[in-house]
């Protein structure tokens, strides 16, 4: 009788060490995928924040652009890979701007990379539409990035402003991340310029995908749909 108690007394405790041992296993594997989940979205912010490349911009509109810069008004370009979708915001920023009081005296660009090896289709996406619904704004396509190149532009959503007399004004991004529309320092910037303000900023860091990547990792993931 006393050895059967013993027997007993001995499974439970090897029940409740066995029970012990799996929570700490499944208390490490929840530990394990927490922590991954922080990692992942680390990352992704931090690509979110990542700007793009600035290349070299003139500080006079380039004379052998094809673009007509229009000596009444500003001027404004703004180069766009049609299959990057972090650009959809820079072009809800861009409407902001071209409604405002201030950029009644003022025009804009919107230039569509077009690279070799792609059809009218890869032109033809939501931010092709978006652009047609701005006001003021007209669109063209870029063939090869001819123009991008005059004007010194490298990544999505570059946009440079000219006021009446040629002379660049702004040059960079209107949004303060990938994908991100709302107040920013860039589109504050040109509102001010456009006002006739002594502004503190004239450019700003681009949030967007390579312009002279034929198929950016965002748009093969998101399709260039509206987000």
């Amino acid at each position: 009788m006393h050895a059967n108690t013993n027997s007993q007394g001995q499974r439970r405790l090897e029940n409740r060490d066995c029970s012990s041992r799996r929570a700490i296993l499944a208390g490490g594997a929840l530990i394990v995928w927490l922590a991954s989940i922080i990692v992942c979205l680390q990352a992704l912010s931090g690509y979110e924040r990542s700007p793009g490349l600035i290349g070299k911009s003139l500080r006079l509109w380039p004379s052998t652009s094809a673009l007509v810069h229009v000596k009444s008004d500003f001027t404004l370009v703004m180069f766009v890979h049609p299959q990057c979708p972090c650009t959809h915001a820079s072009l809800e920023e861009l409407n902001v701007i071209m409604t405002s009081e201030q950029a009644r005296h003022a025009m804009a660009y919107v230039a569509f990379i077009k690279l070799s090896g792609t059809n009218d289709q890869w032109i033809h996406t939501y931010s092709w539409g978006r652009a047609s619904e701005i006001p003021n704004v007209t669109r063209c396509v870029d063939y090869e990035g001819r123009e991008a190149h005059r004007f010194g532009a490298k990544t999505s959503g570059d946009l440079f402003l000219y006021d009446p007399s040629g002379h660049l004004e702004f040059a960079g991004g209107i949004t303060s991340a990938r994908g991100e529309e709302g107040d920013n320092t860039g589109r504050q910037a040109v509102l001010g310029l456009l006002a006739g303000e002594s502004v503190r900023w004239q450019d700003h860091a681009v949030f967007g995908c390579a312009l002279f990547d034929s198929s950016p990792a965002s748009a093969s993931a998101n399709q260039d749909t509206k987000p």
